[in-house]
């Protein structure tokens, strides 16, 4: 009898913990993230140009995404980092520091690979599209680094950071409203 209850058990509970890619099982994902090698970039002006931002992100091909975002992990920051005093007695930035880290999860075996191989410890560029608010951020030519966390029992996942020093703010970063595609 109390066999048959833990085989109930098992197959009425057992799905609710398994472990799969993509969004499916992953409660307080935010953003998905899409990593390229370092490229030109120009603004998108409405869903086509998004929809061909998009393409640029996997290296021609629509639709592939590196992973998700824990929701409340991404913090991209960017702060004076040397001033010069003026004559009226304010100071002026001459620079900024760049700064993103977030937590990407439900990794797969083939995005460990691929980001080792082609964007860990290299100048790449990374989107993060918030799919509730229809906005992306876009970090751009930055020095990425990824540490990997393995969690027994829990989602597998890659802290990801990265700064850069910058004449003005947008040249780290972009900040814009996706606009319908059709």
């Amino acid at each position: 009898m109390t066999l048959a209850i833990l085989l109930v058990l098992m197959i009425c509970f057992l799905p609710l913990f398994s472990y799969g890619a993509g969004k499916t099982g992953i409660k307080k994902r935010r953003f998905t993230l899409y990593v390229r090698e370092q490229a030109a970039y120009t603004r998108p002006t409405g869903g086509g140009t998004f929809a061909t931002l998009l393409v640029t992100f996997n290296n021609g091909t629509t639709g592939t995404e590196i992973g998700e975002l824990e929701d409340a992990t991404l913090k991209a920051t960017c702060k004076k980092n040397e001033e010069i005093p003026l004559n009226d007695g304010t100071k002026k930035a001459l620079d900024f520091i760049g700064n993103i880290e977030a937590k990407h999860v439900n990794i797969t075996q083939a995005n460990i690979t691929e980001i080792a191989a082609t964007y860990d410890n290299k100048d790449i560029d990374v989107m993060m599209h918030d799919e509730s608010n229809d906005q992306c951020l876009i970090v751009l030519n930055f020095t990425a680094h990824f540490d990997e966390e393995w969690l027994s029992g829990g989602v597998s996942s890659q802290l990801f950071n990265g700064e850069k020093y910058v004449s003005a703010k947008s040249d780290f970063r972009d900040f814009f409203d996706v606009a319908p595609t059709s």
